[in-house]
């Protein structure tokens, strides 16, 4: 029996997997670079590297949060006039026992949207289905 050691996910084109396990220092650089080659047509080139730059050092922090806090998420209680509704979808999976046993293990994971600011409406719907085309790509390896 195989031992399981981790999972796969097939990303749709043009989606980067961010590899917070393994990151280092330019890690974020090089995921922001790889994503954001050239600006858009129509986009002035001072205003694409100000945000390159910004997009930057936000997945920066996120990539050091979750390396501490080990890739915990934890949902944060309404704060007044911020509390919004949004679309969750949550798959909950069991992981293959490994080869010498052991208890039971299962997989948590959950997908939330805002949408459009609908959180019933069409986007989030399209956004919903996105999800569930990307979890049915789910491989054990």
């Amino acid at each position: 029996m195989k031992t399981t050691s981790g999972y796969r996910l097939v990303l749709p084109p043009g989606w980067a997997q961010v590899p917070v396990r393994d990151s280092g220092p330019g890690t974020a650089h090089e995921v922001i670079s790889a994503a954001f080659r050239k600006p858009p047509e129509g986009i002035p080139r001072d205003a694409f590297t100000s945000a390159r730059i910004e997009l930057e050092r936000r997945l920066e922090k996120m990539i050091r949060k979750a390396k501490q806090e080990g890739r915990v998420e934890r949902v944060a209680g309404a704060r007044g006039d911020d509390d919004r509704p949004s679309l969750r979808v949550e798959y909950t999976v069991p992981v293959p026992r490994p080869a010498s046993g052991g208890t039971g293990r299962w997989m948590v994971i959950t997908f939330s949207t805002l949408g459009d600011g609908d959180p019933s409406g069409e986007y989030a719907a399209t956004l919903a289905c996105l999800f569930d085309a990307i979890m049915s790509t789910l491989r054990w390896t």
